[in-house]
This record gives structure tokens, C-alpha cells and sequence, in this order.
């Protein structure tokens, strides 16, 4: 998935609540944070059960109501 992809539908969620950040920006660090986690999971330093926790509460933090 791409960061315009991951922006559309951060636009798509944000656009259901208030005005919230910029979905490209969002996007953007959530790919980095994807990217961060690999990483740490291909190396053995976080489990994969770990790593989607800490994802699935940035996913949650980006589309929380500003």
C-alpha cells in the first residue's frame, strides 16, 4: 500500500469525524512506523503480536478527534 493510498483512506476516516490532521502527513508516519516495525521484527527484537499492537494504537491515536 502506498502513502497515497494509506492517505485516502485516513482522508476517507477522518472526513466521518472533526477536522483532523493532514492524512498525508498521517500517512506518512504510519508507513515509517510500519517500515521501524519490520525491521525490528526481522531482526527478533519485537514479536509480531507486539508489533501489531503498537500499530493498531497509532492507527487508532491518528484517527482520534483532534
Amino acid at each position: 500500500m502506498s502513502d497515497d493510498d494509506l492517505a485516502g483512506l485516513l482522508r476517507r476516516a477522518q472526513e466521518a469525524g472533526p477536522d483532523g490532521a493532514d492524512p498525508y502527513a498521517a500517512a506518512e508516519r504510519l508507513t515509517a512506523l510500519v517500515e521501524g516495525l519490520s525491521e525490528r521484527w526481522l531482526s527478533g527484537t519485537t514479536s509480531l503480536q507486539r508489533a501489531h499492537e503498537l500499530l493498531r494504537g497509532a492507527v487508532e491515536t491518528e484517527l482520534r478527534p483532534v
